[in-house]
């Protein structure tokens, strides 16, 4: 090879790497504070929006002094940021970052209205997180979650929140005590009955805010366990969800299970029922506890090696011997007619080898 050759194509592998190391992403950086006083405004939510579609591509509380940083964002994309803020005027800007990959803003100063966050927002526009007073909002579209998903889901998705493995919530370390739906109470606060069984693309907004009824007066304020209030999408308000599963085998083994439940305004019914030779449970101990408002009047429960369990002397599924045929089914109803007012009833029936058994 000549040197003329050798220097060219040196140059092209030191370009290559070179352009190969220019950064994709960039940061967004800058200030909130009130146009009149100048003070920061702590908790202004800054997002960023593609231009192009409106998706969401992040976003940032404001930190006690107002100040933002807000990484991994797109190079050579023009942007929208939409600063908002509870009691505020929107701002709206566009910007475009290049190969300098930051992009310090200048004080974004709001203006004060008397208007509410929701009179002076477009839809397209709502940002992932809202704080409003003592409550935080989450735009539950903004967390992706698949499409079979359950409330439960969509929890882990957002920021702050806990749920472990047997479905308790916590909320930055605090309990959840109760879960409202559409700020009522569902299923008589059996708050599992709301994450396990509610699929996540009917809820709007998730609300969190202080359970002060709760707090002892020896507490301090930062004790407080914690509320969720899921607001339903307006379509909604009146649906019908549930699952069933179905399998069958050699030897005429057979499995049927399904629980399906109705929500309208006020009133929650769930219809549950399964039959099977398989001698196995339908869903699990924990599910059948929430499904079926078990939670609240529970007095016994047997769970066996081979995964079948009793609640309150019923059998869900199976037995304790190889060859078990079980069928039964069972409704739960629940009545709210105001926040702090609510009716409910459950019957539940088993037959398991030409036994019967009865749960009210």
């Amino acid at each position: 090879m000549g040197i003329k050759a050798f220097s060219v194509c040196l140059f092209i592998l030191i370009f290559s790497q070179t352009n190969a190391q220019q950064p994709n992403i960039g940061v967004i950086s800058g200030v909130v504070k009130d146009s009149a006083s100048k003070k920061p405004l702590s908790l202004a939510t800054v997002s960023v929006f593609k231009l192009t579609d409106s998706s969401i591509v992040s976003f940032k509380l404001c930190d006690d002094k107002g100040s933002f940083e807000i990484r991994n964002i797109p190079i050579n994309q023009t942007l929208k940021i939409v600063t908002t803020f509870e009691g505020y005027e929107v701002d709206r800007r566009e910007v475009r970052l290049t190969a300098s990959a930051n992009y310090p803003i200048g004080p974004i100063l709001l203006k004060p209205t008397s208007k509410s966050l929701d009179e002076v927002i477009v839809k397209s526009e709502r940002p992932p997180i809202i704080v409003k007073k003592d409550t935080i909002e989450f735009n539950a579209t903004a967390f992706k979650t698949l499409p079979n998903a359950l409330v439960e889901d969509l929890f882990k998705k957002l920021p702050g929140m806990q749920v472990d493995r047997d479905g308790n919530i916590t909320y930055n370390g605090r309990p959840v005590s109760r879960i409202y739906v559409d700020g009522k109470s569902f299923f008589n606060d059996n708050y599992k009955a709301a994450t396990q069984i509610l699929p996540s693309a009917i809820v709007a907004n998730v609300q969190v805010y202080d359970d002060k009824e709760q707090l002892d007066a020896t507490q301090k304020n930062t004790d407080y366990n914690k509320i969720i209030n899921l607001k339903l999408k307006q379509n909604v308000k009146k649906s019908t969800f549930g699952k069933i599963s179905t399998s069958g085998g050699t030897d005429n083994r057979y499995e049927l299970a399904g629980a399906v439940n109705f929500l309208r305004d006020t009133v929650q019914l769930t219809l549950i029922g399964y039959k099977n030779n398989l001698n196995r449970g339908i869903f699990n101990s924990s599910e059948m506890r929430a499904i079926g408002a078990f939670n609240r009047n529970w007095t016994t429960m047997t769970n066996n090696d081979n995964g079948t369990y009793t609640i309150n002397n019923i059998s869900f599924g199976g037995g304790t011997t190889a060859e078990t045929e079980s069928a039964g089914g069972g409704i739960n109803f629940n009545h709210a007619p105001t926040k702090n007012t609510s009716f409910y009833a459950q019957y539940f029936v088993s037959h398991e080898n030409g036994y019967t058994n009865e749960n009210m």
